[in-house]
């Protein structure tokens, strides 16, 4: 993360993968064509509009180089621990591997997960859904959708480097329970199609997210 400043604002640029919320991830995800403005934009939280009316800014390589980080493939960890601000209760091993308990939030959580089977955008999103059902009854003590559906713009602003790896997990629990089908866990990270360049470099958007399953 670099400091930026922008006339009288100072504003926090996210400069790595592991700067950005996952909120953002989505829209760079869905970044198309060379757009610098709309890169910084995503990047730093200054307006599109803003950044298009400023004649001059002062510190501009700088701040290019800063976001460069979305032309490589994006990395994250295989587990969490944590969700923003919500602690993740772990097994014996240490590790994140919650085991399903309630039937109507499972059921919400499979068809949160048919709902998004439309391409890569899609499916990463339904990720935010699944982990404000998980963690709404552990913040609330009971569980409810609409309570459940209402948390997840929170879930949306923490960091993706959380919310991709348990949202990644709870996909494939969900694929092994509704088909019977085991699965491995889905990759890391995957280098999506090149596209225009965001700058002088050629940009290749990447993610760290499932392929779609339709391709399974």
């Amino acid at each position: 993360m670099i400091k930026f400043k922008l006339g009288k604002q100072t504003v926090n640029v996210a400069s790595s993968w592991d700067d950005v919320t996952f909120n953002q991830f989505l829209q760079i995800l869905g970044l198309k064509g060379g757009d610098i403005y709309q890169a910084i934009s995503i990047c730093s939280g200054i307006d599109y509009e803003t950044l298009k009316s400023a004649k001059v800014i002062v510190g501009l390589e700088q701040l290019i180089t800063a976001i460069q980080f979305i032309n490589t493939p994006a990395k994250f960890p295989d587990k969490v621990t944590t969700l923003g601000k919500y602690k993740l209760p772990l097994d014996s091993k240490g590790e994140f591997n919650p085991q399903f308990q309630r039937l109507d939030q499972f059921e919400d959580m499979r068809k949160a997960m048919a709902a998004s089977d439309k391409g890569i955008i899609e499916v990463t999103e339904a990720y935010a859904k699944y982990c404000a059902i998980y963690l709404q009854p552990l913040r609330d003590g009971d569980y409810k959708f609409d309570s459940a559906m209402a948390m997840v713009e929170e879930v949306k602003q923490m960091p993706a480097r959380e919310v991709i790896p348990a949202g990644s997990f709870f996909l494939i629990k969900l694929l092994s329970l509704s088909t019977g089908i085991k699965t491995t866990s889905l990759p890391t990270k995957q280098t999506r199609k090149k596209s225009k360049p965001v700058s002088r470099n050629s940009k290749k958007r990447s993610g760290s997210t499932p392929r779609s399953r339709k391709s399974r």
